[in-house]
């Protein structure tokens, strides 16, 4: 186990260092015309496969989350912490690109910087889930706070699905078309194309997530067995975290 951990963190930690580095490069002119002015421009792996840096650093932090948890339940745990890491890491820019040392981007620019900003934007859920915990025990004493994680579960789906839904109804309708014009170039497919206008896709995820929060709610209701002030007064969690989270991926 502690062998196949360490292969799978240098495999990620290769990934994330071999995506920093340029790949390939190219020769752009610098002004119009034959024979002018020209600078070659160098492209990391980061900008043409942005998928495999983000899933470098995924990786990395569910392998720390598995080394820091010894039982199946607090593994649970550190896999729910981790799917929220990511999505805090996808949408980074916003929650720390205000600070004075924010990097341009993760995936270029010098290595410390994005580093330290991908590291943090992972960390955000387990510090906010480590200030709830000392709340939570002022409220039910003898409480089990990790109940409170699996009862965000529908809240996370809702967001994660929220955040693929922009692309989903923005870019899927038009796959039969794009996939017919690379394989047959003469037929035209251009009415078997469809794109939801940007209203719509901010209603649907607005409808996603008010349903994560709903279904959070009840679990909290049923898993952590509240009095209706307590539950009431919990329950005020999953809708900041709703609103925020809507925010969040907008």
């Amino acid at each position: 186990m502690k062998a196949t951990l360490a292969a799978l963190g240098c495999g990620a930690i290769l990934v994330i260092v071999s995506c920093s580095m340029a790949w390939t490069t190219s020769t752009a002119p610098l002004l119009e015309g034959v024979g002018g002015p020209s600078s070659e421009v160098s492209v990391t792996g980061a900008q043409l496969v942005p998928a495999a840096n983000a899933a470098g650093w995924v990786a990395l932090a569910g392998i720390l989350a598995v080394i820091a948890t010894r039982s199946w339940g607090r593994t649970a745990v550190g896999v729910i912490l981790v799917l929220a890491g990511g999505l805090s890491l996808q949408h980074w820019s916003r929650l720390l690109g205000w600070l004075p040392l924010a990097p341009v981007s993760l995936q270029s620019g010098p290595l410390l910087p994005r580093l330290a900003f991908a590291a943090l934007a992972l960390a955000l859920p387990s510090a906010v889930w480590l200030i709830w915990r000392p709340v939570q025990s002022r409220v039910q004493r003898g409480a089990r706070p990790w109940l409170v994680l699996y009862a965000l579960l529908p809240l996370l789906w809702a967001l994660m699905l929220a955040h693929h839904l922009a692309l989903g109804m923005a870019e899927a309708g038009r796959l039969l078309p794009v996939t017919l014009a690379e394989l047959q170039p003469a037929w035209d497919a251009s009415g078997w194309q469809w794109s939801a206008d940007g209203h719509v896709i901010a209603f649907c995820q607005s409808l996603v997530v008010v349903i994560g929060v709903l279904g959070s709610i009840v679990l909290l209701r049923r898993l952590l067995q509240l009095e209706l002030r307590h539950w009431l007064w919990i329950s005020g969690l999953p809708l900041l975290l709703g609103i925020g989270g809507r925010w969040l991926v907008s």
